[in-house]
């Protein structure tokens, strides 16, 4: 409890005490960042704890249990510019000071405020938080923001570049996210970084940008921009927010010189909705423009075979072309053979962006080409045709993941009713190359059938299904990879409609079938396959089934997309768990994390706050993420995480000062708990070595402590040592052969008569107190060493080493001191191994006798009275103090926790007053 507030904590120390850190020593060299800690990220919003705020929004520092949230610390996510960056930081401030002089004579503290406020003064306290309201955007406000593009060439950039490289963006806004796709043309270099800029050059938002599977394949650079808080969606709304593409890594904060980036203005553009198929026009070899390009945005019918173009451009005029210019816009396919040709006049032309449309009838057999990237669009100056813009059409840049997760309940009712259920689930994703072809991957696990078809069809139901592919050829040992590489337009508008399933027949077993889906193809989906979520039974009829992105992304966050098929199963509430996986060691513990609750075939979202620990096993392959029914708390689907990568600077770090971590070493759970000699033990839990049983251990702080057992002095002139003894003890003459007689304590063994020295963890073995197995009655007996009375104040007296039991007094002449009365004496000689035995508690290097109470210290305040702990049973809670708790013959008026106690009774005499 205590090391998950810790975090925060020092956070509001850090930020409260910034001012006064900057008074510090000024001799001190600065630290030094170890070389593989991650480089600095732009953030747009601000973490305080485990919880994220976005910019402009205000909160209360919550410590969290048992401190709560502090009402007089007042903090809010600011943005702050730093060179051409602007980051979101914490501004933490103490509010107690602007607290208004209450206009009555007995104000109240209310719940959940700082001030003390009479009724007059409750609408002018300043210790309201202004917080920007937390609704989910409606889906008017979403379809707003869709439609977004950008052109990026020289012209275009922030400062004008002379170059012929050009590329083209698209953009989607989803659930506050915003999803983008790139693509650049083939003379430029690859991307490493994305910036997002405002209108004078501030980078807003900084990524950078690392190969996968599917940029491999697409030629598109994929991403998404998490969170965008609501000051930047308003900028783009307006149409004031820029991209740039960095094909040199960004230097570091603080570092004047910015490389060279291709940029534009991110705006809106008519068609991109319904947006099937694009075009990058780059300038001809002969155009002796530079800094130009364009993009073309390509809408079909197929049940009216037509084609809509609106182009975006800049480059296609000659210096003498001022007003009134005639463009030639022509269609071509691969044999130089005409498809469109028509004339469009620009009467204002544009040194940065032109745009034009174009609306014309097609033959089938032209759509059939344009499908297949076989068509070429050319614009060009009709007076002076060097002024050439020219590019390929191709399948429409947007970055799209389409994917399926199998099952029998996807399967028609018709058809499974013939047949038993199958135990068979699989899963399916693919998505579109530069080129047209469509990547498919097919998994198909626990078949209890020989396969005997798999399909790409159209269409739902019996008899009214299409067969468009035969992917059976390829399939083998339950997978299915390949690519289809002759879709028609019809056939690609059924495929973003989500019109298109694929097909398992499994002879008499039946089938399993699923629904493609289309989705961004951005974080967790650029992994290199999903995991198939199972049911933990897998003998039972594969009713339900689950298909899972994860991932871990830059800043050590999981992220994560769910999607779920069943029958009742959408309709129930569930939860996400992260568990891991159960190691064959004796009391192997099991650490079990809840991700989010939900409600729904589907979830996306992340989880912050994992720690190093938690990672190293996400990435070592031992954990499981099950889904969880709510009500009955039952596995209802799960699947082992195998093959996810964690970043390298959000696993464990070993500096140069750290024994590397040894090969084979377990890396112990974040549940407390130490591994040693192949066996877990829990914290505060006591065991003899195996190498060595006079050494003693016990789990301290994840890290098994071993210490050798120290031997008491005897004195009896022959002392003996029984087996088992690590000690010589002073038997009496007739129990030297008694070998079973003896104690138990802290789960060892100790012959009757035998002494030693208690271990008390965390601190080890206890040398100022001595414990005895009595002969006769088998009872411990625990004599503390006995220390004389001091001649000083207890305040003092001080300790001369940490060996020494007792206190003793500075050189100084005091008059002695009382001796302590006996009682008092024999208080304080209690071993405290006595007091754990009957229920005490052991917290923070202190021993509370069962049922004391106390206030915790909380630095460097001094101790928190309004929270109360309490030892009961072993085990310390603790509590802040309620109304309840209150009672009003014993408040007193300084008594500041229980005042809102009282608030009804000052509220009727601040009317009075009035």
């Amino acid at each position: 409890m205590w090391l998950e507030n810790a975090v925060p904590v020092l956070m509001l120390l850090a930020l409260l005490g910034a001012a006064g850190a900057a008074r510090g020593p000024k001799n001190m060299p600065p630290l030094q960042e170890e070389p593989t800690r991650k480089r600095p990220v732009i953030s747009t919003e601000c973490q305080f704890g485990k919880q994220l705020y976005e910019l402009g929004q205000t909160w209360n520092a919550d410590l969290g249990p048992p401190f709560g949230v502090m009402y007089c610390i007042r903090c809010s996510c600011v943005a702050v510019q730093k060179k051409r960056r602007i980051v979101a930081r914490s501004q933490c401030r103490n509010i107690k000071n602007e607290c208004p002089v209450p206009s009555c004579d007995e104000p109240v503290l209310l719940p959940g405020r700082c001030c003390k406020v009479c009724e007059a003064d409750l609408k002018n306290s300043p210790d309201v938080a202004q917080d920007i309201p937390h609704h989910t955007m409606t889906e008017e406000a979403e379809r707003n923001l869709k439609g977004f593009a950008a052109i990026l060439t020289g012209r275009t950039s922030l400062r004008e570049l002379n170059t012929r490289s050009v590329a083209t963006a698209r953009f989607n806004f989803h659930k506050k996210n915003l999803y983008y796709s790139v693509v650049y043309s083939a003379d430029m270099a690859r991307p490493k970084a994305i910036h997002f800029l405002d209108s004078e050059g501030a980078i807003l938002e900084e990524q950078l940008l690392t190969d996968n599977a599917y940029r491999n394949a697409s030629g598109k650079v994929c991403g998404v921009w998490w969170r965008v808080p609501r000051a930047y969606r308003q900028l783009l709304r307006d149409e004031k927010v820029h991209i740039a593409l960095l094909t040199d890594p960004p230097p570091l904060p603080g570092i004047a010189d910015e490389p060279r980036a291709l940029g534009g203005q991110v705006a809106r553009y008519k068609g991109l909705n319904t947006e099937l198929f694009s075009a990058l026009l780059q300038a001809a070899p002969e155009n002796p423009a530079r800094g130009v390009g364009g993009t073309a945005i390509v809408t079909a019918s197929s049940s009216a075979p037509s084609i809509h173009l609106s182009v975006v451009f800049s480059g296609a005029f000659s210096p003498d072309d001022v007003a009134d210019v005639p463009l030639v816009v022509r269609l071509v396919n691969d044999k130089q053979q005409t498809v469109l040709d028509e004339v469009i006049r620009i009467h204002k032309p544009s040194h940065e962006l032109n745009t034009l449309e174009v609306r014309s009838a097609v033959k089938n057999g032209d759509l059939r080409l344009l499908a297949r990237s076989k068509l070429q669009l050319i614009v060009q100056s009709k007076h002076h045709p060097e002024y050439r813009l020219q590019g390929e059409v191709t399948v429409r840049i947007g970055c799209d993941m389409f994917q399926a997760s199998l099952s029998a309940a996807e399967a028609d009712d018709a058809e499974v009713a013939d047949h038993a259920a199958t135990t068979a689930s699989g899963l399916a994703w693919m998505y579109l190359t530069r080129d047209g072809s469509l990547l498919y991957n097919v998994r198909l696990d626990d078949a209890d059938a020989a396969v005997t078809g798999v399909h790409l069809v159209a269409g739902k139901g019996r008899g009214r299904r299409q067969e468009l592919e035969d992917l059976t050829p390829h399939f083998a040992a339950g997978w299915a990879n390949g690519s289809v590489d002759r879709l028609t337009p019809r056939e690609l508008e059924q495929l973003y409609a989500g019109e298109l399933s694929l097909s398992v027949a499994l002879g008499t077993a039946g089938a399993v079938r699923g629904r493609l889906s289309a989705h961004p193809a951005a974080d967790p989906r650029l992994v290199d396959a999903p995991l198939l979520l199972k049911r933990p039974d897998l003998k039972t009829p594969a009713t339900s089934v689950g298909l899972a992105w994860v991932t871990v992304d830059k800043d050590c966050n999981l992220l994560y997309e769910i999607s779920i098929v069943g029958h009742g199963l959408e309709q129930r509430p569930l939860e996400l768990y992260v568990e891991d996986i159960p190691v064959l060691a004796p009391n192997a513990p099991v650490s079990r994390k809840k991700v989010v609750e939900f409600y729904g075939p589907v979830v996306e979202g992340f989880a912050i706050g994992l720690n190093d620990i938690e990672l190293s096993r996400l990435h070592s392959g031992m954990s499981f993420l099950n889904v969880v029914d709510q009500k009955t708390n039952t596995t209802v689907l799960q699947t082992r995480i195998e093959t996810l990568r964690v970043p390298e600077t959000c696993l464990p770090h070993v500096s140069d000062n750290d024994l590397p971590r040894q090969q084979g070493e377990f890396i112990s759970p974040p549940d407390h708990s130490c591994f040693y000699e192949n066996r877990f033990y829990k914290e505060g839990e006591l065991w003899r070595a195996g190498s060595d049983v006079c050494t003693l251990c016990s789990c301290k702080n994840d890290r098994p402590a071993c210490e050798a057992m120290p031997c008491p002095p005897t004195n009896c002139p022959n002392p003996t040592k029984k087996r088992g003894d690590c000690c010589p003890s002073c038997y009496n003459v007739s129990m030297v052969n008694e070998e079973n007689r003896g104690c138990q304590l802290g789960g060892l063994f100790h012959h009757a008569g035998s002494t030693w020295y208690p271990f008390l963890h965390p601190n080890g073995f206890d040398k100022c107190t001595l414990c005895t197995c009595d002969e006769v009655t088998n009872q411990i007996r625990f004599e503390r060493q006995k220390c004389p009375p001091l001649s000083c104040p207890e305040s003092q007296a001080y300790r001369p080493d940490k060996s020494s039991c007792c206190k003793v007094c500075p050189p100084s002449k005091v008059p002695p001191l009382m001796a302590i009365p006996p009682t008092e004496q024999q208080d304080e000689t209690k071993c405290s191994q006595e007091i754990l035995k009957y229920g005490g508690c052991s917290n923070r290097n202190e021993i509370y006798i069962n049922g004391e109470r106390w206030h915790p210290m909380l630095l460097p305040y001094g101790k928190d009275k309004c929270v109360t702990c309490q030892c009961k049973d072993g085990k310390v809670t603790c509590s802040r103090k309620e109304c309840s708790q209150c009672r009003r013959k014993s408040l007193s008026k300084d008594d500041e926790c229980c005042k809102q106690c009282r608030r009804h009774k000052v509220k009727s005499g601040a009317k009075r007053h009035s």
